[in-house]
């Protein structure tokens, strides 16, 4: 427990390091979580005006407006004061109603004072694979969803891309050479390029990702593996072609066990 303390708290300064650069980078949105990871979560999600919804690991919030916008009511989190300060900064003038709260999603205490069964939704969008310990979260998702509830999030996928692309290499577009997939793994790795400061990442394979929400309760509902559109390929082939057949992403949603009982 010691040694996820000490990566946790790594963890925090680093994404508190990274804040201002990240969110400069980021801004509103960027061509990936535009037209490839949105796109894939909100059809997952399908929320519905007035739904309650509950945004983990919020970063800048570009999401959080987002869900917002679609019509649901937003609790929005991190652990990060610098992006919750530029979550809030870029929230002053965006419509909807979103509420930003200062919670660690690995400290089962700070999770538990969101309530129980007050949610229709919850999100993670791509944020699991920068988290120390998962547990604590599922845990507690599965008591702060409403009984139909659905969780849905977004991660680097793990099959195709070990450790975030640390132990990958591209074979041009034709494929991917994938090392030392099947254990749960740690590294240091860059989201974007120009990134100040590497950011601890965790790699959990399926049998280990999905294996802690089967735990808590929940049932695989729903996935998806985005690939960019077709004019996006063209525009940038360099960058995005290889996507198009090897997914970067996948998006899973989750439900309760006890909606499908009786």
């Amino acid at each position: 427990m010691i040694e996820v303390n000490e990566i946790n708290q790594r963890v925090h300064d680093v994404w508190n390091a990274n804040a201002a650069w990240w969110d400069a980078e980021v801004g509103e949105t960027d061509f990936s979580h535009e037209y490839v990871i949105n796109p894939a979560m909100e059809t997952l999600l399908a929320i519905k005006p007035g739904e309650r919804v509950l945004d983990v690991a919020c970063g800048n919030g570009t999401f959080a407006r987002r869900l917002a916008r679609l019509g649901g009511s937003v609790l929005a989190f991190d652990f990060s004061e610098e992006l919750l300060k530029c979550a809030k900064a870029r929230t002053i003038s965006s419509p909807g109603s979103i509420e930003y709260r200062l919670i660690d999603a690995t400290d089962a205490a700070q999770l538990a004072s969101l309530g129980e069964r007050c949610f229709d939704a919850a999100v993670v969008s791509m944020a699991l694979m920068d988290m120390a310990n998962i547990e604590p979260l599922m845990h507690a998702l599965s008591r702060l969803l409403v009984s139909k509830g659905r969780l849905v999030f977004s991660i680097t996928h793990p099959c195709f891309n070990s450790l975030g692309g640390t132990h990958t290499q591209w074979l041009g577009t034709e494929g991917v050479l994938v090392k030392d997939y099947i254990q749960p793994a740690t590294g240091n790795e860059i989201a974007k390029p120009g990134q100040p400061i590497r950011h601890p990442f965790f790699h959990r394979p399926l049998w280990h990702l999905f294996g802690i929400c089967f735990q808590v309760g929940f049932v695989l509902d729903g996935l998806l593996e985005p690939v960019p559109p077709e004019w996006l390929q063209t525009a940038q082939p360099e960058k995005w072609k290889r996507y198009a057949r090897i997914p970067h992403i996948m998006v899973t949603r989750w439900r309760l066990l006890g909606q499908f009982s009786g």
